[in-house]
């Protein structure tokens, strides 16, 4: 949830083969697959290793792991999903257990699960990097703009573009997150030295050509 920013109920019909390989260890989501409701969004390579640890799990238990597979099964009965009032039963446990939170007006500040959703629609919209009508769409929210609804239908490598700006703050655990910057950093390093041996192959380039026209000009003399 943290990583796509799901509704929590979205699970009662998330199957593994809703689940894509997208570059850099992330999956593409399709939420509500074959509905009028239906959006993709994704998650990063820190939900990924939770997921894959998850049904190393359940593999170990003796469940089958297929594409059919629920991606939160029953407990109780692994052919069925999770229940949305089972999840919510849970995180509401956690946050009780786990999170110290003051209530207002009789109400915690920040909800168990749907708490997430927010978490997820306030990181993309904060990042002046990435277009608000693709953070809505990965919310599976209609656009600002009436007309987009019916005629924008943004393919997933755009949405994946958008989506990527925003993974170091989407990340939990500080170690995903230095991972990130540390590739990033990586990155721009080796950029730079590729420009700098571009520059060093056309200052020798330049520097060939002005020989040949000096040894030219010399044989052309009279």
């Amino acid at each position: 949830m943290s990583a796509s920013g799901v509704r929590i109920g979205s699970f009662e019909t998330m199957k593994l083969k809703h689940l894509k390989d997208m570059p850099n260890n992330c999956k593409s989501v399709l939420v509500y697959d074959d509905d009028k409701a239906e959006y993709h969004t994704f998650i990063h390579h820190e939900a990924v290793e939770a997921l894959d640890e998850y049904l190393a799990y359940r593999t170990r238990l003796g469940e089958k792991i297929t594409p059919n597979s629920w991606v939160i099964p029953s407990t109780s009965d692994s052919n069925k999903p999770v229940t949305t009032a089972s999840i919510i039963t849970q995180m509401n446990r956690f946050a009780r257990q786990n999170l110290v939170q003051d209530k207002k007006r009789g109400r915690y500040e920040i909800q168990a699960c749907h708490g997430f959703r927010k978490r997820f629609d306030t990181i993309l919209k904060s990042n002046y990097n990435v277009n608000i009508n693709l953070a809505e769409k990965m919310m599976g929210h209609s656009t600002s703009i009436p007309l987009d609804n019916v005629y924008f239908k943004p393919v997933i490598e755009q949405l994946f573009e958008e989506y990527q700006k925003a993974i170091p703050e989407l990340m939990i655990d500080d170690k995903f997150r230095l991972e990130q910057q540390l590739k990033k950093k990586d990155e721009k390093i080796n950029e730079l030295n590729q420009k700098d041996k571009e520059i060093d192959y056309l200052k020798n380039t330049l520097l060939e050509i002005k020989n040949n026209m000096l040894e030219l000009q010399n044989r052309i003399k009279p």
